[in-house]
């Protein structure tokens, strides 16, 4: 899976009421391969959203910062 077909997916996904089930509905219908392309891709914007202003915006917004608060907000980040 390229990058493209990655963002495809996530923005398919926000046109649903429940984004992650659309997400989940299409990994489950795309095989076994393509997930682990999914979960890499996930994993490398993951990667690339670990910086210091993300970490200042996050602790900004939420006034405290956790490695699991700051992982859900790079999620979140990509996910919308």
């Amino acid at each position: 899976m390229n990058e493209q077909r990655f963002w495809n997916i996530i923005e398919e996904s926000l046109h649903w009421n429940e984004p992650f089930d659309r997400i989940k509905a299409t990994l489950c219908s795309i095989g076994c391969e393509e997930i682990l392309s999914f979960q890499n891709v996930f994993s490398k914007m993951m990667a690339s959203a670990c910086t210091f202003p993300l970490l200042a915006a996050n602790f900004v917004i939420e006034s405290y910062v956790s490695d699991d608060g700051f992982r859900q907000f790079r999620a979140w980040l990509i996910s919308n």
